[in-house]
């Protein structure tokens, strides 16, 4: 059984041909999240963010029982706690988290908040790490921090998506947090 936990939509066009890439290469089960529409940005608005979510409602809608949406969150934004709430009622599956977990100075302590809203929900978060040979881009994760964050907050279920790109590394990183995937 393949399942394929992060994978994202950009439109609605490619609905289609990711279903079909699905069931060419077996994918049992699609978790989808998207990071906006008309780019990525580091430290996305509230509406590229709404505007994202509704796409991946969109797409699980479209295959039921095959496509599962994770809550795209920006824990910068004073509204964040709302979208989650909105995603709740529309049948999220976890969250999603990619740059902006830090903000301008540093400090993960919104991502905090959020890793203890999922905790309270039941929710998997699933955080975009990299260990970039060049800087991280503003607000991202590395293996480390993401492994600081699962180590403060043992009941929340984490995913460290793509391992830091060095699956090695990660895993001594990872080995003694058994909510960490």
């Amino acid at each position: 059984m393949i399942i394929d936990i992060h994978t994202h939509i950009a439109n609605r066009a490619t609905f289609p041909s990711m279903l079909a890439e699905d069931r060419r290469n077996g994918v049992v089960l699609n978790v989808v999240s998207c990071l906006g529409l008309r780019g990525w940005p580091s430290y996305p608005t509230a509406e590229v963010v709404r505007e994202a979510n509704e796409l991946s409602r969109e797409f699980a809608a479209s295959a039921p029982g095959h496509v599962l949406w994770f809550c795209y969150l920006n824990p910068q934004l004073p509204n964040w706690r709302a979208e989650l709430a909105l995603c709740l009622t529309q049948g999220i599956a976890g969250i999603k988290l990619w740059t902006a977990l830090r903000d301008p100075a540093g400090s993960s302590h919104a991502c905090d908040a959020v890793a203890e809203a999922a905790s309270q929900e039941d929710l998997p978060v699933l955080i975009h790490t990299w260990n970039r040979t060049d800087d991280n881009l503003p607000g991202e994760f590395d293996s480390a921090a993401f492994a600081s964050l699962a180590r403060r907050h043992p009941n929340t279920r984490f995913v460290a998506a793509h391992a830091g790109a060095n699956w090695r590394q990660a895993r001594g990183l990872y080995a003694d947090l058994p909510n960490v995937w």
